[in-house]
């Protein structure tokens, strides 16, 4: 039946046959190449079709063609089809060989860049291993070294252990004598709180004979009114001096005169010592023949209150005329007095030459001298406030003068029927809110002014800020300021000269001379300004001003809070910082730096910094410096000194990273602003101190050539110098750097 089909396949021959072309085409697809089979099914179907055909011609009775030609073409179809496929074989495998071919060229190239990197890895394995057996060798040489020091520092710490036994020792022997000094002190102090308390006895003691003397002296003239003038004189001058004659001393002599007109002028605030020179008015009122309590007039400016008496002169002459103001019914007066009073005491002060050098002194001595020629014009300037409130007494009796007080007027037009005005007052206030703001040689000439001028200008409300600089002064000229510096809270000496040198004067004389010159004046000024002193500041004053200022500070002034001493010629030492440390204990603030190029630059050492540190360990502000100063002193300084804020180190050896963390170790938390002054710095120091110090707001560094480098001239020091700058600068870029670090270089660089 397969027979039949028109269709066979050319590989399986006649027993394959197939129905349709679809069918042979699906077994040429699973069995068989498509092409090739496709093409000779294409020619076995026209054999079979022209097969068929004879066939069908056959048996519808058509003549067929012989055998032969049929077997012919049977084979001549075969002989072609085994040609065809046979160059179909050809194809495929020159098809298949170059396919071979392209493959085996792409895996050798493959592998020959394979090759080439292993290669190239293998010579960078042997360069790191060459590397590495140089730095085997490197770290062994280190090792070695490493080595060495290490038998070298355990040497140095068996020497510094030694040391350390000696330090020790040394530091008990020092802890025995500050127990002693403190128990001296402590024994000083209760002898003199004793001292004191005596004085204060024999004080009251004093007064007492002084009240039992004037109301002697008043017996004595209420029962001696018919006794002629010439004789009751003389009898009151017994009366006032009987109790002090040979008796237990010159004191009695000298306060129970001046305690006599307390009970005239105010007698409703009790007897209290006052002037020698008042003693005149009781003498003044028996010389008319009786005693009259009604008509005795107050004692005169002129003769009861010396000129501008000092801390407490403005005090007593308020409480004198308080009290008469209940006499001479003056309220308006009073009241505006008071006020000009509360105006000059609020306002803040500021005293200063600045101006150009000059001799400061010179106006001082024309002021003393003008007093000296014209003694009525300054009484008359310092109790003005009283005035108007004794305006009745001396108008009621204008004649009432002795002839002594006239005498000591020299030629002045009397004042016993002068009345200060409100409007006096008035300027006097507004005097006293404008000269606040004028300098100290600006209200030196005002003095010469007039007598208001002089009385607002020289009173030591004025005087509470006070700064000389840049003027040559002598010590009188200090000792003249102290009597009205006795409110002083600020005082600041800058830049002073001393007197010039004579023609026929040598350096060493000079120097001799002047050395320690200004001391005796600044003596009375600190002891005038006593415990109101806060700020004292001494600063470019060689030779004139010693060490011994801060000693003579320690000794009268023990409220100050802020120090600062700067000297070429006498910087600090460790005695002067013991003394300062246990006088003036209240300091925060403290500039001790040697100015430089200084005299004695080792003199402010290691010892000093640890002395500042035990006396002060509640310092704000620091500012030291000098080539004594050393690693060890600073982290001494930083371990006591844990709230300090500001610190300055001025030509300081060169701050390394190594010494930075030494001292941070210590302390330094709190740390707010850091200014290296000619000082050289790492930056690796910089980024130390950045790191640890997390409060700090400003780090200021001033250097020059000259502070890295002994010969700042050669062209490899500026070399080396500018590239050190350069890293500095280059910090400002670095976080947290650009607002805090200022860099300011010297030279220009």
């Amino acid at each position: 039946a397969s027979l039949d089909l028109p269709y066979r396949c050319p590989r399986c021959g006649e027993h394959k046959r197939f129905r349709s072309l679809s069918s042979l085409r699906a077994h040429l697809e699973y069995s068989h190449t498509y092409e090739t089979l496709y093409i000779l099914s294409k020619t076995n179907s026209i054999c079979d079709g022209t097969a068929a055909a004879a066939a069908a011609a056959a048996a519808s009775g058509f003549p067929l063609t012989s055998p032969a030609d049929v077997a012919y073409e049977e084979g001549l179809a075969r002989l072609k089809i085994r040609a065809l496929e046979k160059l179909e074989v050809d194809r495929r495998l020159e098809r298949l060989s170059e396919e071979v071919e392209q493959k085996i060229a792409g895996q050798v190239g493959r592998l020959q860049a394979e090759l080439e990197r292993k290669a190239a890895e293998l010579e960078t394995a042997r360069q790191e291993s060459a590397r590495l057996g140089r730095e085997k060798e490197e770290l062994e040489e280190r090792a070695s070294e490493l080595s060495r020091q290490v038998d070298v520092s355990v040497e140095l710490l068996a020497s510094l252990k030694q040391d350390l036994v000696h330090k020790e020792q040394e530091l008990s022997r020092k802890q025995q004598e500050v127990v002693q000094i403190d128990q001296f002190l402590k024994e000083t102090a209760a002898r003199e709180a004793s001292a004191k308390l005596r004085l204060q006895q024999f004080i009251e003691e004093l007064l007492e004979r002084a009240d039992r003397a004037e109301r002697q002296l008043q017996v004595i003239s209420s029962s001696c009114g018919s006794t002629p003038s010439a004789s009751l004189g003389r009898g009151g001058g017994g009366g006032g001096a009987g109790p002090g004659t040979r008796g237990p001393g010159r004191m009695r002599e000298h306060h129970a005169g001046p305690a006599m007109p307390s009970t005239y002028a105010v007698s409703r605030h009790g007897s209290s010592p006052s002037t020698g020179a008042s003693s005149r008015v009781p003498a003044a009122s028996q010389s008319s023949g009786c005693y009259d309590s009604d008509s005795l007039e107050l004692p005169r400016p002129e003769e009861g209150v010396p000129e501008d008496s000092g801390p407490g002169g403005l005090g007593t002459r308020a409480q004198a005329a308080n009290s008469g103001s209940e006499r001479t019914q003056a309220p308006r007066s009073s009241g505006l007095r008071r006020q000009a009073i509360q105006n000059w005491q609020r306002r803040p002060r500021r005293h200063s030459t600045e101006g150009e050098e000059g001799d400061v002194s010179d106006v001082g001595s024309r002021t003393t001298e003008s007093e000296a020629e014209g003694p009525s014009d300054a009484p008359r300037s310092g109790p003005a406030m009283a005035g108007p409130l004794s305006s009745c007494r001396l108008s009621a009796r204008p004649e009432g003068g002795s002839g002594r007080g006239r005498r000591a007027e020299r030629g002045s037009p009397s004042r016993s029927n002068e009345v200060i005005s409100p409007e006096i007052l008035k300027m006097r206030a507004a005097l006293f809110c404008i000269f606040t703001y004028l300098d100290t040689r600006t209200l030196l000439h005002a003095a010469e002014v007039c007598r208001d001028w002089r009385f607002v200008a020289r009173h030591p409300a004025v005087w509470t800020r006070v700064l000389l600089e840049n003027a040559r002064v002598c010590s009188k000229f200090l000792a003249m300021l102290a009597q009205w510096c006795t409110q002083a809270h600020s005082l600041t000496l800058q830049n002073l000269k001393p007197r010039q040198r004579g023609k026929k004067e040598s350096k060493e004389e000079y120097a001799r001379s002047t050395r320690g010159c200004l001391e005796a004046g600044l003596e009375s000024l600190l002891k005038a300004a006593g415990g109101n002193l806060l700020i004292l500041r001494i600063s470019h004053c060689p030779n004139i001003l010693t060490d011994r200022s801060l000693w003579l500070a320690s000794c009268y002034c023990r409220a100050l809070q802020a120090v600062t001493y700067r000297s070429a010629t006498d910087p600090v030492g460790h005695e002067v910082i013991w003394a300062l440390g246990a006088g003036c204990r209240e300091i925060v603030s403290l500039q001790v730096a040697p100015l430089h190029p200084c005299q004695q630059p080792t003199r402010f050492s290691n010892r000093c910094l640890q002395m500042i540190g035990r006396c002060w360990p509640h310092l704000r502000a620091l500012g030291v410096g000098g080539a004594g100063c050393g690693v060890q002193g600073l982290a001494s300084l930083a371990r006591n000194c844990m709230r300090l804020q500001v610190l300055e180190l001025d030509h300081v050896s060169e701050i390394t990273q190594e010494v930075a963390a030494e001292v941070c170790r210590e302390g330094l938390k709190g740390l707010e602003m850091l200014v290296l002054t000619a000082t050289p710095v790492t930056p690796k120091a910089l980024l130390h101190f950045n790191s640890i110090c997390r409060n700090l707001k400003s780090i200021v560094v001033q250097i020059g050539i000259g502070d890295y480098f002994k010969e700042p001239s050669s062209p490899e020091a500026q070399k080396l110098f500018e590239d050190m700058v350069t890293k500095l600068q280059a910090l400002r870029r670095r976080p947290g750097f650009s607002k805090i670090l200022h860099i300011k270089v010297d030279g220009g660089c």
